[in-house]
Formats: structure tokens, sequence, C-alpha cells
């Protein structure tokens, strides 16, 4: 039982998709600049809409995931304010857990089949709680951290 962090970061095809969300927000910026309305200003709604989904999707480029395991706990945060504590008690079972993609998306996920995820994409480990739930953690050491937990 040994203490064990990790962070995960958006893994790529996340970072792809959305630097391209905000390429696409910036040309169309650059285009209603250059395309005046009738009145011969902007209108409000060219450019809010485009700043809006910029100011959402930029700092989503810095989301992570941090799985804490102490002698007493497991600690899951994913996207600065996504959270969950579990007693290592509860828990009945660690296993390293498929990779997530683009498919089973990032943040707090419920994914079905009782499994709650907290992800950024890639390698997670996946616990079973007594229960019956299961959790998802997204860490690029799955294994070590399932090694701190004793399976």
């Amino acid at each position: 039982m040994s203490a064990f962090t990790s962070t995960a970061r958006l893994s790529k095809p996340f970072l792809f998709l959305l630097a391209g969300i905000a390429a696409i927000q910036i040309i169309i910026l650059a285009l209603f600049a250059f395309m005046p309305s009738e009145g011969g200003g902007l209108l409000p709604i060219s450019i809010g809409v485009p700043v809006f989904v910029l100011l959402l999707s930029v700092p989503m480029l810095f989301a992570t995931t941090r799985l804490t395991i102490d002698a007493e706990q497991v600690h899951a945060k994913t996207f600065g304010f996504f959270s969950t504590t579990i007693k290592r008690s509860d828990i009945v079972d660690a296993q390293v857990g498929a990779p997530t993609g683009l498919g089973a998306g990032a943040g707090l996920r419920i994914m079905g089949n009782r499994t709650t995820g907290y992800l950024t994409g890639g390698p997670n480990l996946a616990l079973e709680l007594a229960d019956g739930t299961r959790i998802a953690v997204s860490t690029p050491r799955p294994e070590e951290a399932k090694k701190a937990l004793g399976y």
C-alpha cells in the first residue's frame, strides 16, 4: 500500500479536435471582420458566438485528470472541479482499463453499466467497488496505480 499520484492530460485526438474548433472560430471572426453588415458595423452575434466558443474551448486544452492514492483513500479530479473520493476499503478490484478516446468523451462521464468515468482520454485505471459500481480514472501509469492499490 504505497502512495501514488498522477496527472493525465487530454489525449492528442481531443487536443486536435479542440484546436480545430478554435481555428474555425478564428477564421469565422476574421471573415466577419472583412464583411461588414449593411449598417457598416459588425453584427454582435457575428463576433459573440465565435468568441463564446473560443472562451469555452481554449481552457479545455489545459484540462487534466489527477489521481491520488494514499493509505486511506483514492481521490480523482477531472477538469478542475469534478471529483470523487473513495475509501480504499470500498474497493474490491482494480484493473487496467481499455484506453478511452473521443467516443467515450472527456470530463465526468456516465458510461453505462454502473460506470462513472473521470477521463481525459488514453489509459485508465478501472476500480470496482463493493456496491457493484465502477469508476474509471485516466492515468498515464495505470499499472503503477493498480500496484499502489495492492492488486
